[in-house]
């Protein structure tokens, strides 16, 4: 009839695979309200639909493109599954509500036999409580899921470098398209280029990022609003490098949500579900833990490369009067002659106003660390000549060690019974409870004082056993280096902890140099 009133009515569908499984489909629920819209003679003008999305949030695009018609008063009726289509946010779901009514938008929830133009509202809270209810529970066992899981050592996602063993799905195994890439990116680290470096050597390369590979190679791989995926980034770099996956362990707990469908935190490192010798190992343990310690040292200095490679002395040199690390500056000789030479950062900042330059040579420094590693090397075998002579010495320093741990075992075994017959005299009645507990009070001083001495002993019978060892890894170490009559990055910081320089009345090796150096090493 002409002039009759069309009824503008929309339609809205929603499912999450986290807490609707495969139960329900987006189809299904277009059914539903399709059918709903024929009996009552109405004409749906459109079904928004959000695929996949959870019903906590509240930021959903085709709830969006809704809310648009909303705006300009093009909706007259909305119809849905039921509540819990709309949302499963208490608080957000009400608002909603609210909104709808404040913009004069008839609301229909088919399996809640709710209509806003006819029914009470008085159950519709109880309703978007439950709701939520819901979905916290079905978090808490999801993530209580997960976490067993996590606790029995079982890989969701591998880490790049590895991957599901086409034959057996349970099994990790290396993926050998990238392990070098991995391997090269460690290496490049230990001779001496910084993250930021390294990228951009393997973006040069045309070496494909973590993201390509996954997604060329198992069909995932990024977000689909993430830009630049192809491009290596300092941050990728240094995930890699302190990533204990590539010496095996597998590390699971490392970060939850603070609430649900909140953000990430960390979680501390002693709460992680940690498995050692999880994985096939692709880096070397000690390679793996050199960089760790190059890593520490660089920060703790502030040490920066920028684009450039970073030398061997930097973040190990100290000023011994102002307590501040070094910066490295090459210089030129008359001659032409390019030498790497370093100077005090806070003489580099504020000039002679705080601190002298400290200036001394890279290859002054490594003459003087050449003589001192040559001088332990003597003094280590010497010790070692020492205790190979002195055998029967320790055989019997041992036997005297193994006699006093077993007195002090026996000790502490009668002190135990001691302490339990102290307990039975009580429960018969023999002594007060003040008596007691000061009898056992001074009993559990003296088991103290004992198993404390029990650890002492064992200390040092340890301590003696392992002298020989050490210093048999010692010399090999020395050897090793001094051998390959160059000192490399990697070498400096297995080597040295700190290296201070002073000023000095001396004159240094070209001359000009005052200064002289203490060295503490790692040995």
């Amino acid at each position: 009839m002409k002039g009759a009133f069309v009824l503008r009515a929309y339609g809205y569908v929603r499912i999450s695979r986290d807490e609707d499984g495969k139960r329900e489909s987006i189809g299904t629920q277009k059914k539903l309200v399709c059918d709903y819209a024929v009996e009552q003679d109405i004409d749906i003008l459109k079904v928004f639909e959000d695929n996949n999305i959870s019903g906590y949030s509240f930021e959903r695009e085709g709830l969006a493109e809704l809310k648009k018609l909303i705006e300009v008063k093009k909706v007259d009726i909305l119809i849905a599954k039921d509540l819990s289509r709309i949302g499963r946010h208490n608080a957000k779901t009400l608002l909603f509500l609210d909104y709808l009514d404040d913009h004069g938008v008839r609301l229909v929830l088919l399996n809640d036999n709710y209509d806003s133009k006819v029914d009470d509202d008085t159950t519709i809270g109880i309703k978007t409580w439950y709701n939520e209810m819901y979905l916290k529970d079905l978090s808490r066992k999801i993530k209580a899921n997960i976490r067993q899981k996590q606790k029995e050592g079982l890989v969701i996602v591998p880490h790049y470098g590895y991957m599901k063993d086409p034959c057996n799905p349970k099994k990790i195994v290396i993926d050998h398209d990238v392990a070098d890439t991995i391997r090269l990116i460690f290496q490049l680290y230990i001779s001496g280029l910084g993250c930021n470096k390294i990228s951009h050597y393997l973006n040069d390369n045309q070496i494909e990022t973590p993201s390509i590979h996954k997604m060329k190679k198992f069909g995932f791989g990024w977000k689909p609003d993430w830009t630049q995926k192809e491009l290596w980034y300092a941050s990728s770099i240094k995930r890699i490098l302190t990533n204990d996956a590539y010496i095996g362990t597998l590390r699971c707990g490392i970060t939850k949500l603070s609430r649900m469908k909140g953000k990430k935190v960390n979680v501390p490192e002693e709460e992680h579900f940690v498995f050692e010798e999880y994985f096939p190992t692709i880096i070397d343990k000690k390679d793996y833990e050199l960089v760790q310690r190059i890593m520490k040292s660089r920060v703790n200095n502030n040490v920066r490369a920028k684009n450039q490679k970073i030398h061997r002395y930097a973040g190990i040199l100290k000023c011994g009067e102002c307590g501040k690390g070094f910066v490295s500056r090459i210089s030129t000789l008359k001659n032409g002659t390019k030498r790497i030479a370093y100077v005090c950062a806070t003489f580099h900042r504020y000039r002679s106003e705080h601190c002298t330059s400290h200036r001394i040579f890279e290859e002054e420094i490594d003459n003087i660390v050449v003589m001192e590693l040559n001088r332990l090397l003597l003094e280590s075998k010497g010790r070692l000549t020492n205790l190979d002579n002195n055998v029967h010495e320790r055989i019997n320093q041992r036997k005297d060690f193994d006699k006093s741990l077993q007195n002090v075992r026996l000790e502490i075994e009668k002190k135990k019974i001691e302490i339990k017959n102290y307990s039975r005299q009580l429960a018969k009645g023999m002594i007060t409870d003040d008596i007691f507990e000061e009898m056992v009070s001074e009993a559990n001083q003296d088991l103290i004082k004992m198993e404390g001495y029990q650890k002492e002993l064992q200390s040092q019978k340890e301590s003696s056993e392992n002298e020989k060892e050490y210093l048999v890894d010692s010399i090999k170490i020395i050897e090793d280096v001094l051998n390959d009559n160059k000192l490399t990055n990697a070498d400096i910081v297995s080597l040295i902890d700190k290296i201070s320089v002073y000023d000095t009345d001396e004159i240094g090796l070209y001359g000009k140099n005052k200064v002289r150096i203490e060295i503490e090493w790692r040995l």
